[in-house]
């Protein structure tokens, strides 16, 4: 995997790790404030600016899959006609056939904390010929990498390039070859239930008042809510054994570079509220409590 890769500035920092561990170069592209995906002219300048791109990788943000991609990825086409577009639906439910497939790839995830949490796996369709490599990996390497992460956003310690290549090349990405039949078998299983445990939660959760809500298209993943006082309320929470999550940090936070600004004001507000099979109706109550007693509205 060689040449450029744009990926949004708002994406689980293991897909820029696994962008760098190819081989290739990383190109962070701001997001459309309204949308939390890529920026569609942002990515086409950077398109136009570069001759080398070989990819766009193109994220449905929290699993929003209501956004019509095929005008964007015809004009993708158009400014670049061998360049690869790779549609990102590791939070969606998974599907299991893509009838009018119009990027180059689609990718599915039910490692933990997906719709579909069988704790390991993740499956591609494409129509392209894909090379399966099995890359060498141990407990130990996949430990440090985390706290690697975790030590810059805790710290808001950036690293250079060169520092984070060197931890990204490790062997902390895990690879291999799934039985196909049970796994598929296994997703088909636990599809429903999982579906149908979120719209239960977030039920309790659109009793929230509609200023903190983030869109009902953000919600098949988690349920996404926008607070102005973010570090207070998840405070609150977790002194109650309340869980949420702060994702994605900014991956630009990662060396320090500058641009990409919407993210950077948009995700200080961000909390996803859990809903899965982990998750009690009793908790969602509770979590819904804290945040209409204590949450401030985020300022649009």
């Amino acid at each position: 995997m060689k040449g450029k890769w744009i990926i949004p500035e708002n994406v689980c920092y293991a897909v820029y790790g696994a962008v760098v561990k190819a081989g290739a170069e990383v190109l962070l592209c701001d997001v459309d404030a309204k949308t939390l995906a890529l920026d569609v002219e942002l990515t086409l300048q950077l398109v136009a600016s570069h001759e080398d791109i070989a990819g766009v990788v193109y994220v449905r943000t929290y699993g929003d899959t209501s956004q019509d991609c095929t005008a964007f990825f015809a004009r993708l086409r158009s400014a670049s006609p061998e360049i690869i577009i790779v549609d990102d639906h590791c939070l969606a439910p998974p599907q299991f056939e893509i009838s009018k497939p119009i990027a180059d790839v689609y990718l599915f995830s039910t490692g933990y904390s997906k719709v579909v949490d069988l704790g390991y796996g993740g499956y591609a369709y494409s129509q392209m010929a894909l090379q399966h490599r099995n890359s060498p990996y141990t407990q130990e390497a996949s430990v440090k990498f985390d706290q690697f992460i975790d030590r810059i956003i805790d710290n808001s310690q950036p690293v250079s390039d060169a520092e984070f290549h060197a931890e990204a090349s490790s062997e902390w990405l895990k690879s291999g070859v799934i039985d196909s039949q049970p796994y598929f078998d296994a997703i088909h299983n636990a599809l429903d239930k999982a579906i149908e445990t979120r719209k239960r939660i977030n039920r309790i959760y659109d009793q929230l008042e509609i200023f903190f809500r983030a869109g009902a298209h953000f919600n098949q993943w988690r349920y996404i809510i926008k607070v102005e006082n973010r570090e207070e309320i998840v405070t609150r929470l977790r002194s109650e054994k309340l869980y949420c999550g702060q994702h994605f940090y900014p991956l630009s936070y990662f060396t320090g570079k500058e641009g990409n600004h919407i993210w950077k004001r948009i995700y200080p507000g961000i909390l996803n509220l859990f809903n899965d099979f982990r998750y009690t109706e009793e908790q969602a109550l509770r979590t819904v409590e804290v945040i209409q007693n204590h949450g401030r509205p985020w300022p649009e």
